[in-house]
Parts: structure tokens; sequence; C-alpha cells
């Protein structure tokens, strides 16, 4: 019991949520955060590890019921042999669940109709998009992989979230337009953002990252449908800068990514939705109007006494 009391509690201090699971290697989750947990009896002493973290942060951690010092190379030994376990069973549940998300939502998302009017909608002053309203008035906002449809994020008109329960969401999108065929697109965290961009640059294809955390795995996914597209990630401003970190590691994963952050006056207004509906579509337009010439670079890489190599984005030479 003491190791799942130091969990609740490390989940509860970094989280502010509760998670009731078992050891028993099955995969449990509470909104954002989840956990996995395996036990094992080894020269007569119980061993207790349990992986856990969140999708929202992009963050994983691990908690053992040892101490460092106990790591002989036998129980390293035993410890890989225990986590590869873990792990195989972790994937095998997450493929079903992925795929029992998948197919429970399609058809659900199918039926759906486009919302002549949708408080969320209303308050965020955007258009439906590619979005859909079940009989319950709750918006639906479908996500896809380069595989095809992954699932939906749930919007109830107060704007509470939620993801249906199993979907894969790392990787997952949602282009407002398609994308495929062109040259440039916005990638952001939140519908609300995306649909903002849409309006704001009609021509350019908007995608709704989800999360910043998933920011990386968005990239990584649009590179595999259209791997020559330019792309300008729209960037939230979080008090924690979080936004802006993970805007930063996805430009590291490969060429033609930049990012920028929305700019407000308030720090209440943390995203380029909230920058249009306070401060005017104007104000977008002017932060995210961007050229071929903000993605050219020149690279130092290094010298020779005197002479001095660098290498142009323009060229790659």
């Amino acid at each position: 019991m003491q190791i799942i009391d130091q969990l609740k509690n490390e989940v509860n201090l970094k989280y502010k949520l509760s998670i009731d699971f078992s050891f028993d290697k099955k995969f449990y989750r509470n909104d954002h955060v989840w956990a996995v947990g395996t036990f094992w009896v080894w020269k007569g002493k119980n061993y207790e590890v349990i992986n856990y973290g969140s999708w929202k942060h992009g963050e994983q951690f691990s908690l053992k019921s040892w101490h460092d010092n106990e790591e002989t190379k036998p129980f390293k030994k035993e410890y890989a042999i225990q986590i590869h376990e873990l792990n195989r069973n972790l994937e095998e549940e997450k493929k079903q669940k992925h795929l029992d998300c998948k197919n429970k939502w399609e058809p659900i998302f199918n039926s759906a109709v486009t919302p002549d009017n949708h408080d969320y909608l209303t308050n965020k002053e955007i258009l439906p998009h590619n979005s859909r309203v079940d009989d319950r008035k709750t918006l639906l906002i479908p996500f896809y992989n380069e595989n095809g449809f992954v699932g939906v994020q749930r919007i109830l008109p107060d704007g509470k979230k939620f993801f249906s329960s199993g979907i894969e969401i790392q990787g997952a999108i949602c282009p407002l337009t398609p994308f495929y065929d062109k040259s440039l697109c916005y990638v952001s965290e939140g519908f609300a953002t995306a649909a903002t961009i849409q309006e704001c640059f009609p021509e350019i294809p908007s995608i709704c990252a989800a999360n910043a955390g998933n920011l990386s795995h968005a990239v990584r996914t649009i590179r595999k449908i259209n791997p020559e597209i330019k792309i300008c990630i729209a960037a939230d401003r979080d008090k924690n800068r979080i936004g802006e970190i993970k805007a930063k590691l996805a430009c590291s994963i490969d060429r033609d990514i930049i990012f920028i952050v929305a700019k407000t006056e308030s720090e209440a207004w943390t995203d380029f939705n909230d920058l249009a509906v306070f401060q005017g579509k104007d104000k977008v337009i002017e932060q995210l109007n961007v050229s071929d010439n903000d993605f050219a670079f020149v690279k130092a890489l290094g010298h020779n006494g005197d002479s001095y190599f660098y290498c142009s984005s323009l060229n790659q030479q």
C-alpha cells in the first residue's frame, strides 16, 4: 500500500488528479494521466514498479519500490525481463484499445451532423469546419493519423474536453483542410486555435495537434503524408512556457519547421484564438504571416584555419 499511496500523492501533486489501479500490468487512465504497474518476487522479496505520466504534457515518470544501491547486475537482468514483459502486455492492450476506439467512434462521427450553432463555437467565435455534433449537443472533433481515423475529441457546450477512451492520440492530427499537396501548413494545439488560423489564412491548411506534448509526433505524421511541406507551429504562450518548449523541440526534428509564439496584451490570453477574440484577426494575420525566407538559414559548420564552412538551407550545400 505504501507505494500506491506514494504514487497517488505524486500524481496529485503533479496533475491534481487521482488514479486508482492494480499491479496487474494493465493500462489505467484518468483524464490525461496514465499509469501501468507490475510486481514480482525475487530472492524472497517483493518488488513493485509503476510507469506513469501525462499525454497532455508529453512526459513520463517511473516509481520504484527499491533503492538504486539494490540494483546488482543479476537484479538488473531480472528487472529488464519484467519491464520487457510489462511493455509487451502494455503494447498489446494499447493496440486493442486503439482498435476498439476507432470501431466505436468512426460510425458515431459519420452519423453526426454539422452544427448549426454550438456554445463552444460561439464563445470562441469560430466556424464548425470539419467538426460535427451528436444528439447530445456534444461537439466532435475528428482525429486521424497516416492510417486513417483514430477517434474524436468531445467538447461540451461549457468548453470541457474529453478524448474518446482508447484513442491513439500520439501522432494524431485534425487537418481542417487537406494538406497532402500543399507547400505550407500551420500547426497548433487546440481546435479553436486551428480554426482561427484557418479562417485567417483560408488558402493554407491549418492542423490541430491536440496538445503541446503531441506537437513533435504530429509533425512526424504530417511529414509522412507530405514530406516536403513547410510547417509553421503556432505555439501557445503558457505561463510555464510548455507550448514554446514543445514547439522548439518539434522544430529540431527536421528542416523547414519554424514556430511563432502568440503575443497578446494580457497574460490571461494564451493562444491565437484569444488574440483573435480580444484583439482581432488582423493581429493573428500580422503575427503569423510567413514567407519562404522565414524558413531559410545559414548554419555554421566549422573552420579549417582561415577557411570557414557553412550550409545553406536553400541548396543544402
